[in-house]
């Protein structure tokens, strides 16, 4: 049995993570919940270690940025790149635009590879940027949607641009960019479900399956996002974005993704019942007024 620590509701199946009632994560779960990141919640999983963010060096290089990318060291070569961007300042347009392309490229090659897969670190080195590099990467993948070759492929570039939505959470002080980010969801995810119709019918639904709940979880968050943004209004808007601005961290991202992992195990649940699935519905809607509490929450 276990006893919810927000609402005191029992529940006498111990393989539950989180209270059917109220939506809050049991104690041991909770610490695990607190590693989900971008991508691990959007597979409704926390991030295995290996996606743990290499620490960044001294002296840093572009070049050496660019090499680890081209073997598929993806983490390495952030490091590097935050390196070389925070000893020597802002890479040139020509510079910048070769990060982004071959980011992209790392990204492409690597994806579906659990093993390999690591985007730790992305984060960082895009708030130490003054251009918005994962707003840049969404778009360059977007236009990669023709290189597709089969449904598998392309299911995995859905939720590689998912993860870069996702992203957005932890950059963006000010929720007007992360929304912004979020509303591109829905077409990028019907453009990727229509190119599939011709490619080989190698993933057993999958294709179908992970962008619809991308695009349910987009809708979901994008609507709980507008709704607080048009109730706090231009002027006080500036003022959250300024206050979160000085944070290290971004607390209400790690409720993003704790709902987005919630959200994909329940999406992904069959048969629950009508009763289950208004109890998951409760428990996501509790999430969400939950994050949205904690981006407005500052007396600003």
């Amino acid at each position: 049995m276990k006893i919810c620590p927000k609402c005191g509701q029992a529940t006498n199946d111990d393989t539950d993570e989180f209270c059917t009632k109220c939506g809050a994560y049991f104690a041991k779960e909770q610490k695990e919940v607190q590693q989900t990141s971008a991508m691990g919640a959007m597979m409704g999983m926390v991030e295995p270690p290996k996606s743990k963010a290499v620490p960044v060096p001294e002296g840093g290089t572009l070049q050496a940025g660019f090499d680890h990318m081209a073997a598929g060291n993806f983490a390495e070569a952030v490091a590097q790149w935050t390196s070389a961007v925070r000893e020597n300042g802002q890479p040139s347009d020509e510079d910048y635009a070769r990060m982004v392309t071959a980011a992209a490229d790392c990204i492409v090659s690597s994806t579906g590879d659990a093993q390999a897969h690591s985007r730790a670190g992305l984060a960082e080195l895009a708030m130490e940027l003054d251009n918005d590099l994962v707003q840049d990467l969404m778009v360059n993948l977007a236009s990669r949607v023709p290189d597709m070759r089969s449904r598998n492929q392309a299911a995995d570039l859905a939720t590689e641009y998912m993860y870069l939505a996702m992203e957005a959470f932890g950059v963006f002080p000010d929720l007007r960019d992360v929304l912004d980010s979020l509303e591109t969801v829905g077409p990028v995810m019907e453009s990727i479900r229509s190119a599939g119709e011709s490619l080989e019918q190698d993933d057993a639904g999958r294709l179908e399956s992970v962008t619809t709940i991308y695009i349910s979880y987009s809708a979901l968050m994008s609507d709980a996002m507008r709704k607080g943004i048009e109730n706090a209004g231009e002027e006080r808007m500036e003022k959250l974005a300024d206050y979160w601005s000085t944070k290290q961290t971004l607390p209400y991202a790690n409720v993003a993704y704790q709902i987005a992992s919630l959200h994909t195990q329940v999406s992904s649940a069959k048969n629950v019942g009508k009763i289950m699935s208004k109890l998951f519905k409760k428990a996501l809607d509790t999430q969400v007024e939950g994050f949205v509490r904690s981006y407005f929450g500052p007396k600003v």
